[in-house]
């Protein structure tokens, strides 16, 4: 009788965990947008790859001046998702996020080492390159982490003639915002 208890005490506890899990990651996937306006950018347009191909979640692509943020919130069909920078399928995926960078036509250098970022309440994995394509010169800055087990990836590109220290406090302004977003419950 005493095991039988237990038994039912353990399932209950199992089964509001895992209740409480497919409601926060519910809380990215069930939501339609993210806001129409974030730190001054303006989301242009949103895409819903998940219809098509499951795990590919859904992109959002802000725009401020001649800058572009996009963010993609996704899960590549994986079950479990670590939160934050440090697990190995979060690492593995800004390695992946890092190839498609390099593997854009153009000129592509990494400038620096690969950094871990706080912003907000998030942290991220952070890599910034010099890119010239098509004749234009440009940053692009890339960020990764995991929420709600769902990879975030922020890719940003800065033109090169713009003030890049100032379009960086921007930037950090949009990071802010956005996982201040990405926190809020639904």
């Amino acid at each position: 009788m005493v095991n039988l208890v237990k038994l039912i005490i353990a399932w209950c506890v199992l089964s509001t965990a895992l209740f409480a899990h497919a409601t926060q990651s519910a809380a990215i996937t069930d939501q339609n947008t993210l806001p129409r306006k974030l730190a001054g950018y303006i989301l242009e347009k949103s895409t819903d790859f998940e219809e098509k191909h499951k795990g590919l979640g859904r992109s959002f692509q802000y725009f401020r001046r001649e800058i572009n943020a996009s963010v993609y919130i996704y899960n590549l069909q994986h079950s479990v998702i670590a939160e934050g920078v440090h697990s190995s399928i979060v690492k593995t995926e800004f390695t992946n996020a890092k190839r498609d960078v390099f593997s854009r036509r153009g000129n592509v250098h990494q400038l620096g080492e690969d950094t871990i970022t706080s912003v907000g309440a998030m942290e991220f994995i952070t890599a910034i390159f010099q890119v010239t394509e098509s004749g234009r010169a440009f940053r692009s800055l890339l960020f990764v982490t995991a929420k709600h087990n769902h990879f975030i990836k922020v890719r940003v590109s800065v033109a090169e003639e713009y003030e890049f220290s100032r379009e960086l406090i921007e930037l950090q302004k949009f990071l802010e915002e956005l996982s201040l977003e990405l926190h809020s419950p639904r």
